[in-house]
């Protein structure tokens, strides 16, 4: 039986929720405020999280921050259940990870499709693996997969529709797990080629090309947060112990990508005007910035925490010959996903959803 954990100060909205819930036969547990919400997440794992962002304390803002900032709790998905859509904290609370919206007050059809999205996604975080698997095949034919295959002028790329990609919550560890099967296959015809360029087999190249953009799907990360850290590391130190494990030679290339997000001057509770992510429901004619100058998106989109920095420099893996890793910041130069086109009916959280996309790392294998 699934369950959903509902965090909410009012009893009244907590308790409706709760008995919705339990009509579609999940079983719902109620807290107060966010931080019994993170001390019940602990030790318990719930299906799903219905989210207030008005809360006394640490409102969900906060919290939804919290909660994708722990590994273990980050695939959980998080659904704001807020009065006031639109208000700039949703949209935040958006690009910071949550993946769906219930207004308040809920009615039965509206947490209905809440309800199947999340099972869409659900099913397509299952499927995306299978389809990995099945194309790391030798025999497989990976035109027939999900992913389209675009041919640039011979250089192979690999793409899933941008609609999957907005509304899938990819889970880490089961692609991990698959990525490393990948790699395994990818080993035996490595080691048959004793690393000769000339040898490698069609097979592998595609091997490579599927390992690089099954790490890109995993490789998004959210508005404020830095590209190098976090999963990205843990993503990055898994293909690096990986590739080294099967004798890999050549350069691991990661390019940074990083959104052209639209921005609103806001008016916050101490009389200070700042500039932040707009509230989704604006035209996008009121962004007072839409995404920053192409030098400071380049240094953004390679920007790293300590502990990655710390990796690269370090590790002995990246000090053996053979295998080096390169980064690159694009910034928003070269966007893996197109913006709609601009018009006065536009709203500003249409544009952002794109701009989440183009958040993200780009892997490239490159052999000698």
């Amino acid at each position: 039986m699934s369950q959903a954990l509902v965090v909410d100060d009012s009893k009244t909205s907590s308790a409706m929720l709760g008995k919705m819930l339990r009509e579609h036969n999940i079983e719902a547990v109620n807290v107060d405020s966010a931080e019994q919400a993170l001390e019940y997440l602990q030790s318990q794992r719930p299906t799903m999280i219905f989210m207030d962002h008005m809360m006394p304390g640490m409102d969900g803002f906060d919290a939804v921050k919290a909660i994708k900032a722990e590994p273990e709790l980050a695939e959980i998905p998080i659904i704001m259940h807020t009065s006031k859509s639109g208000d700039i904290y949703v949209g935040h609370a958006r690009a910071l990870g949550a993946v769906d919206i219930l207004s308040k007050p809920a009615t039965d059809t509206a947490l209905a499709e809440v309800l199947n999205r999340l099972e869409e996604r659900a099913k397509l975080s299952v499927e995306l693996p299978d389809v990995i698997a099945r194309a790391a095949t030798p025999s497989s034919n990976i035109d027939n997969t999900p992913s389209a295959i675009r041919d640039d002028g011979g250089t192979r790329s690999y793409e899933t529709d941008s609609s999957k990609i907005a509304s899938s919550d990819i889970n880490w560890r089961l692609v991990s797990g698959v990525l490393l099967m990948v790699l395994m296959i990818l080993g035996v015809f490595y080691l048959n080629a004793a690393g000769k360029r000339d040898e490698l087999t069609v097979q592998q190249e595609d091997a490579f090309e599927l390992i690089a953009w099954s790490s890109s799907e995993l490789a998004r990360f959210d508005y404020g947060e830095l590209p190098l850290a976090a999963e990205r590391l843990r993503l990055v130190e898994g293909l690096v112990t990986r590739l080294a494990a099967i004798g890999f030679n050549g350069v691991l290339l990661i390019k940074g990508h990083v959104g052209a997000f639209c921005l609103a001057e806001t008016l916050i509770d101490t009389g200070e005007r700042l500039v932040l992510l707009a509230p989704v429901d604006i035209p996008l004619s009121e962004c007072t910035q839409i995404g920053m100058s192409e030098g400071q998106s380049a240094v953004a989109s390679r920007e790293q925490s300590e502990a990655f920095s710390r990796f690269v420099n370090t590790s002995p893996l990246l000090r053996r010959p053979g295998l080096r890793l390169k980064i690159e910041g694009i910034g928003s130069a070269q966007p893996l996903h197109a913006y709609p086109v601009a018009a006065d009916t536009l709203a500003a959280g249409d544009w952002n959803t794109v701009a989440l996309l183009n958040n993200r790392l780009e892997f490239k294998l490159i052999s000698d």
